[in-house]
């Protein structure tokens, strides 16, 4: 598992925020924000294989915070970006199928699953449930 010179800067910065900022008493805590950055780092290591632990470890935090943080950040529910595209032509020689008509589906962060609405209405529950 390699890392990049961008990784061990970042693993630089994210060690010294979390040191500048580790609270005075116990049940102080730290800044959401230092929180944040402390996921967002996690995040991009996992994808190159580290673990939680190993993680922890760099930024010199318990194990147990940082996977709290992640836990309570990925529960939170962030929406990520989608491109939607146009259905693939069909092959050559088959004929085309109508599309049955269907309403778009809504799967929350939290995993409901709400089918039978129009856009608007999941727009309008997504931002009273979240």
């Amino acid at each position: 598992m390699a890392r990049t010179e961008t990784t061990r800067d970042t693993a630089t910065d994210v060690r010294a925020l979390v040191h500048a900022k580790r609270p005075k008493a116990w049940a102080q805590g730290y800044p959401a924000a230092v929180r944040d950055r402390v996921c967002a780092y996690v995040a991009e290591r996992r994808v190159v294989g580290a673990t939680v632990g190993m993680v922890a470890a760099e930024l010199g935090l318990s194990r147990h915070s940082v996977l709290a943080w992640t836990e309570a950040r990925q529960a939170r529910g962030h929406l990520r970006p989608v491109e939607v595209v146009a259905d693939p032509e069909p092959p050559s020689g088959v004929a085309p199928v109508a599309p049955a008509p269907s309403l778009p589906v809504l799967i929350s962060p939290k995993g409901y699953r709400v089918e039978g609405l129009d856009v608007d209405a999941l727009a309008a529950l997504l931002a009273v449930v979240g």
